[in-house]
Protein backbone atom coordinates (compact mmCIF):
# COMPACT_ATOMS: atom_id res chain seq x y z
CA UNK A 1 0.00 0.00 0.00
CA UNK A 2 1.36 3.39 -0.90
CA UNK A 3 1.86 5.98 1.79
CA UNK A 4 0.08 8.56 -0.36
CA UNK A 5 -3.14 6.58 0.07
CA UNK A 6 -2.86 6.96 3.86
CA UNK A 7 -2.39 10.73 3.71
CA UNK A 8 -6.15 11.54 3.68
CA UNK A 9 -6.67 9.23 6.65
CA UNK A 10 -3.81 10.84 8.57
CA UNK A 11 -5.14 14.33 7.85
CA UNK A 12 -8.57 13.24 9.05
CA UNK A 13 -7.07 11.87 12.27
CA UNK A 14 -5.17 15.13 12.84
CA UNK A 15 -8.26 17.25 12.18
CA UNK A 16 -10.80 15.06 14.01
CA UNK A 17 -9.12 12.99 16.75
CA UNK A 18 -12.43 12.84 18.62
CA UNK A 19 -13.89 10.80 15.75
CA UNK A 20 -11.28 8.08 16.18
CA UNK A 21 -11.66 8.16 19.98
CA UNK A 22 -15.42 7.93 19.56
CA UNK A 23 -15.15 4.80 17.39
CA UNK A 24 -12.55 3.24 19.68
CA UNK A 25 -15.00 3.80 22.55
CA UNK A 26 -17.88 2.25 20.62
CA UNK A 27 -15.71 -0.73 19.67
CA UNK A 28 -14.62 -1.18 23.28
CA UNK A 29 -18.20 -0.92 24.57
CA UNK A 30 -19.55 -3.42 22.03
CA UNK A 31 -16.73 -5.87 22.71
CA UNK A 32 -17.37 -6.12 26.45
CA UNK A 33 -18.73 -9.50 27.43
CA UNK A 34 -22.58 -9.51 27.35
CA UNK A 35 -22.70 -6.19 25.42
CA UNK A 36 -22.45 -7.56 21.86
CA UNK A 37 -26.12 -6.90 21.18
CA UNK A 38 -25.37 -3.18 21.36
CA UNK A 39 -23.38 -3.38 18.14
CA UNK A 40 -26.46 -4.68 16.32
CA UNK A 41 -28.23 -1.49 17.43
CA UNK A 42 -25.45 0.98 16.65
CA UNK A 43 -24.40 -0.36 13.23
CA UNK A 44 -27.79 0.03 11.47
CA UNK A 45 -28.30 3.53 12.86
CA UNK A 46 -24.84 4.67 11.73
CA UNK A 47 -25.22 2.96 8.36
CA UNK A 48 -28.56 4.65 7.64
CA UNK A 49 -27.13 8.00 8.74
CA UNK A 50 -24.05 7.56 6.50
CA UNK A 51 -26.21 6.52 3.52
CA UNK A 52 -28.41 9.60 3.97
CA UNK A 53 -25.34 11.82 4.19
CA UNK A 54 -23.90 10.19 1.09
CA UNK A 55 -27.13 10.59 -0.89
CA UNK A 56 -27.68 14.18 0.20
CA UNK A 57 -24.17 15.25 -0.83
CA UNK A 58 -23.84 13.64 -4.27
CA UNK A 59 -22.32 16.80 -5.75
CA UNK A 60 -19.98 17.51 -2.82
CA UNK A 61 -17.01 15.16 -3.16
CA UNK A 62 -15.56 15.91 0.32
CA UNK A 63 -18.82 15.24 2.15
CA UNK A 64 -19.35 12.05 0.15
CA UNK A 65 -15.88 10.81 1.10
CA UNK A 66 -16.61 11.54 4.76
CA UNK A 67 -19.81 9.49 4.55
CA UNK A 68 -17.90 6.60 3.00
CA UNK A 69 -15.26 6.90 5.73
CA UNK A 70 -18.00 6.80 8.36
CA UNK A 71 -19.35 3.60 6.81
CA UNK A 72 -15.87 2.08 6.76
CA UNK A 73 -15.16 3.05 10.37
CA UNK A 74 -18.45 1.56 11.52
CA UNK A 75 -17.80 -1.70 9.64
CA UNK A 76 -14.26 -1.98 11.01
CA UNK A 77 -15.55 -1.27 14.51
CA UNK A 78 -18.33 -3.84 14.14
CA UNK A 79 -15.90 -6.47 12.81
CA UNK A 80 -13.43 -5.96 15.66
CA UNK A 81 -16.21 -6.10 18.26
CA UNK A 82 -17.64 -9.31 16.76
CA UNK A 83 -14.21 -10.97 16.70
CA UNK A 84 -13.74 -10.14 20.38
CA UNK A 85 -17.26 -11.41 21.12
CA UNK A 86 -16.39 -14.64 19.31
CA UNK A 87 -13.33 -14.99 21.56
CA UNK A 88 -15.50 -14.45 24.67
CA UNK A 89 -17.93 -17.10 23.43
CA UNK A 90 -15.16 -19.64 22.79
CA UNK A 91 -13.66 -19.12 26.26
CA UNK A 92 -17.12 -19.42 27.87
CA UNK A 93 -17.77 -22.72 26.08
CA UNK A 94 -14.36 -24.00 27.14
CA UNK A 95 -15.06 -23.05 30.76
CA UNK A 96 -18.55 -24.58 30.79
CA UNK A 97 -17.24 -27.85 29.31
CA UNK A 98 -14.51 -27.94 31.95
CA UNK A 99 -17.16 -27.49 34.67
CA UNK A 100 -19.33 -30.26 33.20
CA UNK A 101 -16.39 -32.67 33.04
CA UNK A 102 -15.49 -31.84 36.67
CA UNK A 103 -19.12 -32.46 37.70
CA UNK A 104 -19.17 -35.81 35.88
CA UNK A 105 -15.90 -36.83 37.50
CA UNK A 106 -17.25 -35.86 40.94
CA UNK A 107 -20.45 -37.82 40.30
CA UNK A 108 -18.43 -40.83 39.20
CA UNK A 109 -16.27 -40.83 42.34
CA UNK A 110 -18.90 -39.81 44.93
CA UNK A 111 -22.05 -41.32 43.44
CA UNK A 112 -23.96 -38.01 43.28
CA UNK A 113 -23.54 -34.45 42.10
CA UNK A 114 -22.09 -31.94 44.59
CA UNK A 115 -24.24 -29.53 46.58
CA UNK A 116 -22.24 -26.63 45.15
CA UNK A 117 -19.33 -26.15 42.80
CA UNK A 118 -17.15 -25.16 45.75
CA UNK A 119 -17.22 -28.83 46.85
CA UNK A 120 -14.93 -29.58 43.90
CA UNK A 121 -11.41 -28.33 44.76
CA UNK A 122 -10.52 -27.35 41.19
CA UNK A 123 -13.68 -25.23 40.90
CA UNK A 124 -13.64 -23.64 44.38
CA UNK A 125 -13.99 -19.87 44.10
CA UNK A 126 -14.28 -16.89 46.43
CA UNK A 127 -16.12 -14.61 44.02
CA UNK A 128 -18.56 -14.80 41.16
CA UNK A 129 -17.86 -17.35 38.46
CA UNK A 130 -16.87 -16.33 34.96
CA UNK A 131 -19.61 -15.96 32.33
CA UNK A 132 -22.29 -15.83 35.05
CA UNK A 133 -22.19 -19.59 35.46
CA UNK A 134 -24.65 -20.77 38.13
CA UNK A 135 -25.06 -24.23 39.62
CA UNK A 136 -27.92 -25.31 41.90
CA UNK A 137 -28.77 -28.65 43.38
CA UNK A 138 -31.89 -29.39 45.39
CA UNK A 139 -34.25 -32.31 45.95
CA UNK A 140 -35.53 -32.05 42.36
CA UNK A 141 -32.11 -32.35 40.75
CA UNK A 142 -29.22 -30.24 39.56
CA UNK A 143 -29.31 -27.15 37.36
CA UNK A 144 -26.34 -25.63 35.55
CA UNK A 145 -26.82 -22.30 33.74
CA UNK A 146 -24.61 -19.76 32.07
CA UNK A 147 -25.41 -16.60 30.14
CA UNK A 148 -24.38 -16.26 26.55
CA UNK A 149 -21.43 -13.93 26.23
CA UNK A 150 -23.19 -11.96 23.50
CA UNK A 151 -26.22 -10.98 25.58
CA UNK A 152 -27.69 -11.69 29.01
CA UNK A 153 -31.00 -12.47 27.39
CA UNK A 154 -29.82 -15.82 26.06
CA UNK A 155 -29.00 -18.38 28.71
CA UNK A 156 -27.89 -21.95 28.27
CA UNK A 157 -28.98 -24.79 30.55
CA UNK A 158 -27.23 -28.11 30.87
CA UNK A 159 -29.54 -31.13 30.72
CA UNK A 160 -27.89 -33.76 32.93
CA UNK A 161 -30.11 -36.58 31.65
CA UNK A 162 -29.31 -36.00 27.95
CA UNK A 163 -25.87 -34.46 28.58
CA UNK A 164 -26.56 -31.57 26.21
CA UNK A 165 -26.79 -27.79 26.43
CA UNK A 166 -30.15 -26.18 25.64
CA UNK A 167 -31.02 -22.56 25.06
CA UNK A 168 -33.39 -21.09 27.65
CA UNK A 169 -35.23 -17.87 26.87
CA UNK A 170 -36.38 -15.50 29.58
Amino acid sequence: MQLTRLAPLWSLIKRHPYLILFWVGITWLCSIEHMGMLSWVILPVVSVYACIRYASHLKNDVARKRAVLLMRLSLVSFTIAMLIQHHHDASAKEYRDMVVSALKEYEKTHGQLPASLDDIPTLASDGPRPHYLKYYRDKYGALLYYSSTFSHLNRMKYDFSNQTWKSVSD
